[in-house]
């Protein structure tokens, strides 16, 4: 009867023991989550900021390749220059400007 009780005092703690480790891991992996958690929702804010980023210097590029365009235009294209000029409101020298506004839209 001693030998069974003891053998059944041994199982207990063997539980005891397993019981504890399965605890003290969950609890490790808890704290890991509460730990990294926050740290995965910066990198997710970091990455959309990213893309906005470069989504940003995408348009940049894109407008200074439009402004390069222009820029060798006013170089080469007298056309150019002087459509522009007129839409900017110059006038070369003896030229003058007669607006017209319709009736309608003045009441």
């Amino acid at each position: 009867m001693g030998l069974k009780n003891n053998s059944l005092v041994i199982n207990y703690w063997v539980l005891i023991y397993r019981f504890a480790w399965c605890l003290l891991i969950v609890i490790c992996v808890v704290i890991g989550i509460c730990l990294f958690t926050p740290q995965a929702q910066r990198i997710r804010e970091f990455n959309r900021k990213i893309l906005e980023l470069e989504q940003n210097i995408s348009e940049l590029e894109t407008e200074i390749k439009e402004l390069r365009i222009n820029q060798e235009r006013f170089c080469t294209d007298s056309a150019f220059v002087e459509r522009i000029g007129k839409e900017s409101g110059l006038l070369k020298p003896g030229e003058t400007v007669f607006k017209f506004t319709d009736d309608k839209e003045i009441q």
